[in-house]
């Protein structure tokens, strides 16, 4: 049984008790005198000399233990219906929010506020690129890297520096902001973070298409329509490139692990001349190597 039912009966049956008239086995006589008042005369009610009556102490004190209970029954079942979703937001919350996610999207805010979110985007995608070169690693970041005797501060400054020319204010400052907090050790993975949040938030699907000749622009436009039908996206970045040993036709290629850098697809449709050949020799029996 819940706890705020329980609470309902007992008021119930305080309630029912309180109905309850109990008479006094004797009641003495007593002379009721005459009370004269300060500036007036009159006779006080004889009634409230009298030593009140079982009933008429335990009616009112019931009654009023019923409403207290059925008070607090109802307090309890209303504040036990609050706390569970407020207690299970707060659990949702920490689970699915990281500091990566927090900081990318203090970023961003940041960048809606000064109307930088193009640009601030632009610095994201380019820094993305410097933490992908590894000769700009071994040979600049890995000098701030050790500098030891550099404070967070210090370290962010030289960074801004690695980092430019960047098109936005906000990027260097949020830079900075990661070193006070002493978070410079996450910001690859926020703007990588951003990056990705940046296409899945616009729905953009990256998609690269491979063939033997340039393609034409119906051709591209064609493609396009296809893939933001296949892929439900609101629009397609395709990336051309140009591979003669195809012979023929093109290889599409999509589902990116990462969106910027497209490296990693995780499907691809082969509609090459190359391909049309090699799966013909292998119906006849022919070595694929040799096609």
């Amino acid at each position: 049984m819940e706890r705020s039912t329980a609470f309902m009966l007992v008021a119930a049956t305080l309630y029912l008790l309180s109905l309850i008239r109990v008479s006094p086995a004797f009641v003495p006589t007593v002379s009721r005198p005459q009370y004269t008042f300060r500036g007036a005369t009159g006779a006080l009610d004889p009634a409230a000399l009298e030593k009140p009556s079982t009933s008429t102490l335990w009616g009112p004190c019931l009654q009023g233990v019923a409403a207290a209970v059925a008070v607090a029954g109802a307090a309890s079942a209303v504040s036990k219906n609050k706390s569970k979703p407020r207690a299970q937001a707060r659990v949702q919350m920490q689970v699915a929010r990281s500091p990566i996610e927090i900081y990318s999207t203090s970023l961003m805010e940041a960048s809606r506020k000064k109307e930088e979110t193009v640009q601030v985007v632009k610095d994201a995608m380019s820094i993305k690129r410097l933490y992908a070169d590894g000769d700009w690693i071994e040979t600049k970041l890995s000098e701030v890297a050790n500098a030891h005797w550099l404070t967070d501060i210090e370290v962010a400054d030289e960074l801004n520096k690695l980092f430019s020319p960047l098109e936005s204010e906000v990027m260097p400052k949020f830079v900075t902001y990661l070193a006070k907090k002493r978070r410079l050790n996450i910001l690859k993975d926020v703007i990588l973070f951003t990056v990705k949040g940046t296409y899945e938030a616009k729905n953009i699907v990256p998609v690269v298409v491979r063939s033997a000749t340039k393609l034409s622009d119906d051709k591209v436009e064609t493609i396009k329509a296809k893939m933001k039908e296949r892929t439900g996206a609101a629009d397609i970045k395709l990336v051309t490139r140009i591979q003669p040993d195809l012979l023929a036709g093109f290889v599409i290629e999509l589902g990116f692990v990462d969106p910027d850098s497209l490296d990693n697809p995780t499907e691809e449709i082969d509609c090459s001349l190359k391909n049309f050949l090699k799966n013909a020799a292998i119906d006849q029996g022919v070595d694929a190597m040799e096609v």
